[in-house]
């Protein structure tokens, strides 16, 4: 347990009890290095040998990779897209319910957008630029500006993700040593797994694979695709410097990971001695980050970096929760069943790559074999940073993906070298298969869902906004549009953070996400834009929402004051309150 300090004075979970929030990042590096670290010394002693570190560095000593050719698994592919075609087409996107943070985190942050054509000038959104334009990008495609038509844009881009989970797939075929005929049958069931880890859930998606995985999943094809040759590429450093900056523009975290990751790449790159791809890095970020400045000009740069290290430095404190203990909490904790899985299966994988990158020949891994599955290792241990910040079992989940595929194709490479399916011979084999398609498939078919799937779209994007409304929101949303009507623009002091849209107005502040500007100085700059704006009214309370259940005004408490000493009560009713300025 490292000791509690907290100079800025932040109100969260973690603060109220007195919790470090870096302790389970400590905790999770001494139990991932007692583990993973006891074995690999386990296993140098036993074999008394290992590939040694300067193997790895030896780039002219690539084998080129190859997964197979397209018109070999031209059937698999039309089976594997008449799958998602049938999943999407029967999935019913009607969900009539408000998600005050969900959504809001979307909305308003859109329509700020939509009226200023600012990203970071018009809104602080906790995700990055993600946040501001997935929701305006919806409303044009459907010529509207609903809830509706901003969710429905999130669930194509799920569908999106679902199809790249296919040429993820057709990629790490490349890393595994396995026969033509068994890398087929392997590309066609971790294809499935991967189109099934992604759920069609909006505004909430915890599902494995989540639409902030879209970056970190081209990013791996292209990474893959990287090492696929006998040499290096030049082009590929350039997408993947291109990937990891876009990434870091529409959400802070994988974009972050991605950086890292870059990080390592050009370490990679020194102690090879391969200079060349080291300046091709470079001069992509200079000059992607070059043109960005040129669009959005200097000031929106300058305040994207500032929200940037607004949510890297405080958002494991702000919205933290404690990481289940492993095992021990089984039982008394709700989370902690999930935790465990999520430990252990990260641990075993871990294991899995040691194995056999350093001491094993079994499979016969190459160079770039080896550096890929060393990358795909540090990439896991990287993204679960997510699951030890907020450490429910959604963001948990969230944080498995890539342990539970290397899991996966060791356990099918280890069942092709046992040959189990040698006596079946490959008619049986095909006619299996056939068979599982055809009940994937049926599994997955909602006759009336399917044919009516046009009336349930309409019926989702088009619908008045009021539907997804309970009756006391109705009632307040009616009386603020007339107490607001003559306004420009609402200060928004509460967690429900989808107010403003709903009232169609922009937000005074950038600072929209409240409960993020937590701490001293975060205060100051709240403080400082009431009294620039010196806004007639302030939306000072709802009932619908409060980030565990932490009022904001205990959250923000200098903000609050200034508040109450500026602002008397103008509206009060049904939860909701209103203040206007002496």
């Amino acid at each position: 347990k490292l000791p509690f300090h907290n100079p800025e004075e932040i109100i969260s979970y973690l603060s109220n009890n007195n919790i470090n929030p870096l302790n389970d990042t400590v905790r999770f590096i001494f139990l991932f290095s007692l583990t993973v670290g006891t074995y690999f010394f386990v296993r140098l002693f036993q074999e008394k040998k290992f590939v040694k570190i300067s193997f790895f560095f030896q780039n002219k000593n690539y084998q080129k990779l190859s997964s197979f050719d397209f018109n070999e698994i031209k059937l698999i592919i039309f089976f594997l897209f008449l799958y998602i075609f049938v999943d999407f087409f029967s999935f019913d996107p009607n969900y009539f319910f408000y998600d005050p943070l969900h959504d809001g985190d979307n909305l308003t942050p859109s329509l700020n957008f939509d009226l200023t054509k600012k990203i970071w000038s018009s809104s602080f959104a906790i995700h990055g630029a993600s946040n501001s334009l997935y929701g305006f990008l919806g409303w044009k495609l459907f010529d509207i500006q609903s809830i509706g038509a901003l969710r429905y844009f999130y669930i194509l881009l799920l569908l999106f993700i679902k199809i790249l989970t296919i040429f993820l797939s057709y990629q790490i075929i490349k890393i595994i040593n396995l026969n033509n005929n068994q890398k087929k049958y392997l590309f066609f069931f971790l294809s499935i797994i991967l189109i099934n880890f992604v759920d069609y859930q909006v505004p909430i998606n915890y599902s494995i694979i989540s639409f902030r995985d879209l970056y970190l999943i081209v990013y791996l094809i292209f990474l893959i695709q990287l090492f696929s040759d006998s040499i290096i590429k030049k082009k590929f450093l350039v997408i993947l410097s291109f990937i990891s900056n876009l990434a870091l523009i529409f959400h802070y975290d994988t974009g972050t990971y991605l950086q890292i990751i870059n990080l390592v790449l050009i370490l990679y790159f020194i102690f090879s001695k391969d200079f060349k791809s080291i300046t091709y890095l470079i001069i992509s970020y200079i000059v992607f980050w070059s043109f960005l400045l040129v669009l959005l000009g200097p000031e929106e740069i300058r305040l994207f970096i500032e929200h940037y290290f607004i949510i890297i430095g405080n958002i494991d404190f702000i919205h933290g929760s404690p990481f289940p203990t492993p095992i021990i909490d089984l039982g008394s904790n709700e989370h902690a069943a999930r935790a465990t899985r999520a430990i252990v299966l990260l641990i075993f994988s871990s294991c899995l790559i040691i194995e056999n990158v350093f001491f094993s020949e079994k499979f016969k891994f190459q160079l770039n074999q080896k550096i890929l599955l060393l990358l795909f290792l540090f990439i896991s241990i990287l993204t679960f940073k997510n699951a030890l910040g907020r450490s429910d079992s959604y963001h948990i989940r969230m944080s498995t993906e890539l342990p539970i595929i290397i899991v996966f194709i060791f356990f099918m490479m280890l069942f092709y070298t046992k040959e189990y399916f040698k006596f079946l011979g490959n008619i049986p084999q095909r006619l299996i298969l056939i068979f599982v398609i055809s009940l994937l498939i049926f599994q997955k078919f909602d006759a009336k869902k399917f044919f009516e799937y046009k009336r349930n779209l309409n019926l989702f994007v088009y619908s008045n906004d009021s539907k997804y409304l309970d009756k006391e929101a109705l009632t307040f949303i009616n009386n603020a549009s007339l107490i607001f009507k003559d306004q420009n623009c609402i200060f928004n002091f509460t967690m429900d953070l989808g107010l403003p849209y709903l009232l169609k107005k922009k937000t005074c502040s950038r600072y929209l996400q409240t409960y993020t500007m937590s701490g001293v100085n975060n205060e100051k700059k709240y403080i400082s834009e009431l009294k620039r704006v010196g806004h007639k009214f302030i939306i000072y309370e709802s009932p619908k929402f409060d980030v565990d259940n932490i009022k904001i005004t205990d959250r923000l408490k200098n903000v609050d004051n200034f508040i109450l000493t500026n602002y008397d009560s103008f509206y009060n009713k049904d939860g909701y309150k209103i203040l206007k300025k002496r």
